[in-house]
């Protein structure tokens, strides 16, 4: 009996140190989480601001000049591509490729562009002459903008006039968006495009697809005219350009 007892003791003061111990377990590990609560904690989220692009900025980014260029010679057809040649008149072929000194002279002079007026029936084609007075050029692009629904590029009619180019031209046109694109490029630095005296530089025939009105027209900084010395020039008239489709 007393031995029955003993063993019975020992059951109960081994159950007792058990519980004992569960407890000091459990009250070390909650000691031990409160020291490093901050470190397992995950960090809070950093405020990053997010500032709206101004609807204008995203506006000129899209409607940027070298976009829409590149967006024209993307949207051109096979057909409505064109490298303008330029005359093969024996007395202007390619001479020299440097500017002369009274090209230099006249480098300044400022630049006009004429459209001319047009009136047409809808269904009708007309040709488009773009005439030009400028001094001698190492580059030169005209961007022009017009209504799809009323008029539309008639492929494969782009050529150059007269003996103002003299290598590098180049032509797009994208009927979908209502862009063409006159291009003048060739040697850097040298006199790719002579003197004009305000005759026709390249004609392109159009169609007239509705009644309405349109204008052949250049968006702002929709050109570029590089001068003998590689400067820009900023100074040019725009004439022209209005079409009429009547029914």
């Amino acid at each position: 009996m007393k031995k029955e007892t003993k063993y019975v003791g020992l059951a109960i003061l081994g159950l007792i140190l058990g519980i004992i111990c569960f407890f000091i377990s459990i009250w070390f590990r909650g000691e031990q989480d409160s020291d490093t609560g901050a470190d397992a904690s995950p960090p809070p989220p950093v405020a990053t601001e997010v500032t709206a692009e101004p609807k204008a900025e995203r506006d000129n980014e899209r409607d940027s000049i070298p976009t829409a260029i590149q967006s024209a010679k993307r949207g051109s057809t096979v057909e409505s591509r064109a490298i303008l040649q330029s005359p093969s008149d024996p007395e202007y072929d390619f001479v020299s490729e440097a500017f002369s000194a009274e090209d230099i002279n006249k480098k300044d002079m400022n630049v006009e562009i004429n459209l001319g007026d047009y009136r047409a029936v809808a269904g009708e084609e007309f040709e488009v002459n773009v005439r030009m007075h400028a001094p001698a050029l190492e580059s030169m692009t005209l961007l022009m903008e017009y209504d799809p629904e009323v008029i539309e590029y008639v492929a494969n009619s782009a050529k150059a006039v007269g003996k103002a180019f003299r290598r590098g031209i180049e032509f797009y046109a994208d009927n979908q968006k209502g862009r063409m694109v006159l291009l003048n490029s060739g040697i850097p630095g040298a006199k790719n495009m002579n003197v004009c005296d305000g005759g026709s530089i390249a004609s392109f025939r159009v169609l007239a697809k509705a009644p309405g009105e349109t204008q052949l027209q250049f968006p702002e900084m929709g050109m570029t005219f590089i001068n003998g010395r590689g400067e820009e020039i900023d100074q040019y008239d725009i004439r022209g350009g209005s079409v009429v489709v009547d029914e």
